[in-house]
């Protein structure tokens, strides 16, 4: 399983404010290609009859992140 990823809380906390939200705009466009990329592999796997639950569940974690950068985001506007 791989390991958690830092939240942007994390990486953002010592930075400036608007060095801040161009870290957490980079992380927020990189988790929505990763998800983008994830949910198109889990439904080839799927369609192939392969056990995603793993891959699901990092999705899920994924997907937990961004929504929280984008709630944080919508917070600081």
């Amino acid at each position: 399983m791989p390991r958690p990823l830092p939240t942007s809380e994390q990486h953002t906390a010592t930075q400036p404010l608007a060095g801040r939200r161009a870290t957490i705009l980079d992380r927020r466009s990189s988790l929505e290609r990763r998800l983008e990329d994830g949910f198109v592999r889990i439904d080839r796997a799927l369609a192939a009859g392969a056990d995603v639950r793993a891959w699901e569940a990092f999705w899920l974690q994924l997907l937990e992140e961004y929504e929280g950068i984008c709630d944080e985001l919508a917070d600081a506007a």
